[in-house]
């Protein structure tokens, strides 16, 4: 199993206790059908996939085989009966008993990948993964319970302070910080203001020894302006999924200071090749306190790319549990502690997670975590008491060239105002997820003008050669 999976399962987990693609094939004028394996849960299916008109395929009569529920076609159109009642299938049946496979795995939400080179579709219900480890996530819940106690609406104070040092061949460069950030938060969304201050001495004092003309006097002066005293705004919009942000340094990069940078979080876990993330899903099952559900649900970011990813995703599944299911804790008095560590490919990890208890009540948590792999070492700890008050210290060390040093503490308390999650009327917002998508494109486009180009050079050489269309890779075009 590959660990770089199974880390980022152990970290999303962290979290919460505080890509798929299968080939299309350009169609000949008349179209031949070929098969591929399926894999359902790990297991391979006797009935094959069948690849037709550029896309993946199942025939009506083996749905039930395959994904356990009943298949019917009627006038070109399919129907799955599924827990007893009958869910009609968004595309249209295809030679009279083809359906496609993206569409059932979309119906019965289930994850769906490709392992081109095992030409195998993969197919996942992580359901199945949580019903064959049966463990159970009480105690955890029962935090989750408290937690929401304080009700839906929210106020949050803090502060921190830190720094950053890196080494240099005379004497260490230190970075120096503080600030605040005060929030308000609710089912529909969160805003929140941060203040942060940057001790820029010693950097100015390194510059001082360079030879720089005016000009670049001017612009360092003003980024210094701009980042050492700062003032940063965000809102997240729960119901949209869309994450804002405006800030006064924004100048210092040449952006507008009083423009609002926005990301779409599911929009980019998607292009990051995140297998099935949904930020909405995700939050309302952290907020009902549904803690199976939730972990489930991060599973699904994992992308599907290998006949292995049911084992891989299941591995992960098990590490969740290692560390925060209720087999996991083993109590003393009124405190329930879980241990769980990690050796594996040069990496240490250890997470240790201690839930304290009143009566039948779960209302503190504190966790400890340490980590060390290729020259990087890192220890955090993060804890809340009953009465809401929270604190983290953090500190990494990056191959004895960079120090991170960080303290934040917060006090939390119910509010009767809502946050604001509108943006300032006649707002300019800058999309970040249309940046990254246009690199994207400049990048195929590049890509694709670089092999024209040496397609036309062969076909100088060779002129009995006609060519008449230059087709782009087509292996990593998503799933129809």
């Amino acid at each position: 199993m590959k660990f770089s999976k199974k880390l980022c399962a152990i970290s999303l987990s962290a979290v919460m206790s505080l890509s798929v693609c299968i080939p299309v094939f350009a169609a000949d004028e008349t179209p031949e059908y070929e098969t591929a394996k399926i894999q359902v849960n790990g297991v391979m299916a006797k009935d094959p996939a069948v690849l037709a008109d550029g896309a993946t395929y199942v025939k009506a009569e083996n749905i039930k085989s395959l994904f356990g529920v009943e298949c019917s076609v009627k006038d070109g159109k399919a129907t799955l009966t599924v827990d007893g009642k009958q869910v009609a299938l968004d595309s249209a049946v295809v030679d009279e008993n083809l359906i496609s496979i993206r569409t059932v795995a979309d119906t019965l939400d289930l994850m769906l990948g490709w392992d081109d080179a095992e030409k195998t579709a993969i197919v996942i219900d992580v359901n199945n993964v949580a019903k064959e480890n049966d463990v159970t996530f009480d105690l955890l819940k029962k935090y989750m319970d408290y937690s929401k106690s304080m009700g839906d609406t929210f106020k949050t104070t803090g502060e921190f302070k830190g720094s950053v040092e890196v080494a240099d061949e005379t004497a260490p460069l230190t970075i120096a910080y503080d600030g605040t950030v005060d929030s308000l938060a609710s089912k529909k969304g969160e805003e929140a203001t941060m203040k942060l201050n940057m001790d820029l001495s010693k950097v100015k004092t390194m510059l001082q020894s360079e030879e720089m003309d005016e000009s670049e006097k001017a612009v360092m002066d003003t980024i210094f302006k701009a980042i050492e005293s700062s003032e940063t705004k965000y809102i997240y919009d729960m119901e949209k999924g869309i994450f804002y942000m405006n800030s006064s340094m924004f100048s210092a990069f040449g952006v507008d200071p009083a423009a609002w940078i926005s990301l779409d979080l599911n929009a980019f876990m998607n292009m990051s090749g995140a297998g099935s993330f949904d930020m909405n899903a995700i939050l309302d099952l952290a907020e009902t306190g549904d803690i199976e559900g939730y972990i489930l649900e991060v599973l699904k970011s994992i992308p599907v790319d290998s006949v292995n990813s049911y084992k891989e995703i299941d591995e992960s599944y098990k590490a969740v549990a290692a560390m925060l299911s209720d087999k996991a804790f083993k109590q003393d008095g009124d405190k329930y502690t879980s241990t769980y560590a990690l050796n594996e490919d040069g990496t240490e990890l250890t997470y240790v997670t201690t839930l304290g208890s009143e009566g039948d009540k779960v209302n503190s948590i504190s966790i400890v975590m340490k980590m060390s792999a290729d020259g990087v070492k890192m220890d955090m700890t993060v804890s809340t008491d009953k009465d809401f008050n929270s604190s983290m210290s953090f500190t990494m060390d990056i191959a004895d060239f960079m120090k991170l040093y960080m303290e934040f503490k917060s006090t939390y308390e119910a509010s009767a105002k809502e946050p604001a999650l509108t943006l300032p009327e006649g707002a300019v917002v800058i999309s970040l997820n249309d940046m990254m998508n246009n690199l994207a494109t400049d990048v195929v486009v590049t890509e694709t003008a670089v092999e024209a180009t040496e397609v036309s050079k062969n076909a100088a050489e060779e002129p009995t050669v006609e060519i008449t269309e230059i087709e782009t890779p087509v292996e990593n075009t998503e799933v129809a």
